[in-house]
């Protein structure tokens, strides 16, 4: 497993983006939207979202909060996984 947490204060997001790994997002704290192939989730702390492989998407957050994430990929090795923006 590779896991790690994305760190989003107000008016800042994660762009649109894909992999071929599947990922899920796990909200720590802060509030916001998760955006999956244009399909808009609001996310808040203990709520989790599966990401499928190749599946565009992206973070954002609106409030005054910070928003913190925690992804995870079933891959031993973040180095491998490109991003395609």
């Amino acid at each position: 497993m590779t896991m790690g947490v994305v760190r989003l204060k107000q008016g800042e997001s994660l762009e649109p983006h894909s992999h071929a790994q599947p990922e899920t997002y796990f909200t720590l704290s802060g509030r916001g939207t998760v955006t999956i192939e244009d399909v808009v989730y609001d996310v808040d702390p203990g709520r989790m979202l599966f990401i499928p492989g190749g599946a565009r998407h992206q973070i954002n957050n609106v409030h005054a909060e910070e928003l913190m994430i925690l992804y995870a990929f079933a891959i031993s090795d973040f180095s491998k996984i490109q991003y395609h923006f």
